[in-house]
């Protein structure tokens, strides 16, 4: 009633005329590029707006309250390719949200793999020459090193779409809420050529940028 803004809701972005170097989805062919867009167009919105508006007038409601000053808060969803080689094609999903902390967000990242020519779906864990356990063990040990405890939430904790491939380095995010003991995400990344030989498959290891088609 007194005019204040509660939530700004930006337009969802992608895949279709966004752009990663010279690389997006009218790169693949028709086959492809169709069964592509389609996946994202069911996947739809990974946020409830309602709900981020009864939050944002909840902290509204309790800025009041405390006489504190309310800012107000952003959702946004945008999907853009993050790699690519003649086999796969990645994209990333960023979805904005904001945190009840006065004008702080969080970024949730997740990652969907596509085989360029069918446009079918690669499972995250499909990425990896070892089986699903040790991928687990493995990022655990890379990502909490000398923590047991940490190693432990993220070996039961990690997802496959939380891997994302760069054309630089591999990287995991855990978003906000996914490891008990850690209050924020918590993210770790591994270059190409650091990582053993025998954890990804050879046809995974996306262009380098200039290699980009």
């Amino acid at each position: 009633a007194d005019g204040t803004d509660l939530l700004w809701v930006r337009a969802p972005m992608g895949p279709e005329n966004v752009a990663n170097g010279r690389e997006n989805v009218d790169s693949l062919n028709e086959t492809a590029r169709t069964a592509v867009l389609a996946w994202f167009a069911d996947r739809g919105l990974l946020y409830d707006t309602e709900q981020e508006l009864e939050r944002a007038y909840g902290l509204y409601l309790a800025c009041q309250e405390s006489g504190e000053r309310y800012q107000e808060g952003m959702v946004e969803q945008v999907v853009r390719p993050a790699a690519s080689n003649r086999r796969i094609i990645c994209f990333e999903t960023t979805v904005t949200l904001p945190l009840e902390e006065p004008q702080m967000i969080e970024n949730v990242c997740l990652s969907t793999v596509f085989d360029r020519t069918t446009g079918e779906v690669v499972s995250g864990w499909d990425l990896f020459a070892i089986p699903e356990a040790e991928v687990r063990a493995w990022v655990a040990e890379q990502a909490a090193g000398d923590d047991p405890a940490l190693r432990a939430e993220m070996e039961a904790a990690l997802r496959p779409e939380w891997v994302l491939l760069s054309p630089e380095y591999l990287s995991v995010n855990f978003p906000r809420g996914s490891l008990p003991s850690q209050e924020t995400a918590y993210g770790w990344f591994e270059e190409y050529e650091k990582a053993p030989q025998a954890v990804l498959q050879p046809w995974a290891i996306p262009d380098a940028p200039e290699n980009l088609a």
